[in-house]
């Protein structure tokens, strides 16, 4: 196990002295193994990455407290430096406890990362079985092949790295190894909770599937990781295409494309826009948005996606933008000194003779100051010095294609009562 470990932090550049490897420790079974291993490596000088380890106490069981304690003496014992973290697990409205927990955890590891001289990366203990339990539980959701591809053994996590050393090792390989190390470790009672999916198929289905079929945790993670393969084939077909249908948070489809490529283009961008990947029937509605126009949303309350459609483009909403923007009181009117920018923080904006050239908008000669307003009705009419022609603030917000949930927040300039310039804002 020893040289299977070092083998995979060697392949995937984490064992060099500029990295500090931070041991997600529950004290359970599988991390115990894996910080047990990763201390024995680093005994006998192979490891030159610097090791830690890290319990996040979630509060949901009455003697988290004992266990905390519990992974102290362990790292005591070990002599390697240890961190408790306990975090305040809110669930929000449709969202359940576990996952609000799993949310926080990464959270929390997040935020320890920010904090890091060295280049962090969390270790996690998930084994074979859970990797099969994953794609069993993403089948029965009704996933594709990303979905399917189930956990990978490394990816970007906040400003680090999340790893996964131990996929390679059934929990029989775990429990034979901490048996002949005479590891102790903490049992959780709600392992044994069969109302959570996860627990049920562990508990109930893997024990029958592994009757008929012994193999059967190495041949799902076998087609798992097959199904990954063939996805990042994808990905590096479609890349290049993806230039051509989004830029930054907007999805462009082009006429005459092939549902199937639409949708696999539509996957990319969701990811590369770190969204939830949607069901089957999702992007079917989020296809069904670039001619009806309207929104979709999905996820679970505190990490939804929402997505909507207008003039034939879809739109990756940021809601945290959206928040905020919300927080501006649209009836307050605004004095801007042209001599000096105007900071409006809830648009993400600053107003500034630049940003007028950009937008070419042209007030009158010699303005000074000019009042902004906005959310005004859509038969205002915009004056433009020098034209006889004006132009009403419904018209100009369709010219410039600009959605309709974004209109009443555009900055309207105003020099002697009338309108003379529109700023358009782009945090969708």
């Amino acid at each position: 196990m020893l040289q299977n470990i070092l083998s995979f932090l060697d392949l995937h550049q984490l064992n060099n002295a500029d990295r500090l490897l931070i041991v997600g420790f529950s004290g359970g079974l599988d991390s115990s193994v894996l910080l047990h291993a990763l201390h024995q490596l680093k005994q006998n000088k192979s490891l030159a990455a610097a090791l830690q380890a890290v319990y996040v106490d979630h509060g949901l069981q009455e003697c988290s407290g004992s266990w905390a304690t519990h992974c102290q003496q362990v790292c005591a014992d070990y002599k390697l430096p240890f961190q408790a973290i306990r975090i305040d697990v809110q669930a929000a409205r449709g969202q359940s406890p576990e996952a609000a927990a799993r949310k926080g955890r990464y959270a929390a590891f997040e935020n320890l990362f920010e904090l890091q001289s060295q280049q962090p990366v969390l270790l996690t203990a998930h084994h074979q079985d859970d990797q099969a339990e994953t794609v069993l539980l993403q089948l029965l959701r009704g996933a594709g092949a990303a979905g399917l591809s189930a956990m990978p053994e490394v990816k970007p996590l906040g400003g680090g790295l999340q790893a996964r050393p131990l996929l390679g090792f059934s929990r029989e390989e775990l429990e034979a190894y901490a048996a002949k190390k005479q590891l102790s470790h903490i049992e959780d009672p709600s392992n044994k909770e069969d109302n959570f999916d996860r627990n049920f198929l562990r508990n109930q289905v893997m024990p029958l599937l592994q009757q008929r079929w012994p193999s059967a945790n190495k041949t799902i993670t076998r087609s798992a990781g097959l199904l990954a393969e063939q996805q990042d084939l994808v990905n590096s077909e479609l890349q290049p295409a993806l230039a051509e249908y989004a830029s930054g948070s907007v999805f462009t489809p082009i006429e005459s494309t092939p549902p199937s490529k639409v949708f696999a283009l539509l996957r990319l961008w969701l990811r590369e826009q770190g969204a939830t990947m949607p069901s089957q029937a999702v992007l079917a509605q989020l296809q069904s948005l670039l001619y009806s126009g309207g929104e979709v949303s999905w996820g679970e309350e505190g990490s939804k996606t929402v997505v909507r459609g207008f003039s034939g483009k879809l739109f990756y909403c940021d809601l945290a933008a959206e928040a905020k923007r919300k927080s501006l009181s649209l009836k307050n009117s605004l004095v801007w000194s042209l001599n000096k920018p105007l900071g409006l923080e809830e648009l993400y904006l600053e107003l500034s003779p630049q940003l007028l050239q950009q937008q070419e908008v042209a007030l009158p000669a010699g303005t000074r100051e000019v009042l902004v307003r906005f959310d005004q009705p859509n038969s205002t009419r915009l004056y433009i010095d020098g034209h006889k022609h004006s132009k009403s603030l419904k018209n100009i917000f369709q010219e410039r294609a600009v959605p309709p949930w974004l209109r009443a927040y555009c900055p309207l300039l105003y020099v002697d009562d009338k309108l003379r310039g529109v700023i358009t804002i782009a945090h969708y």
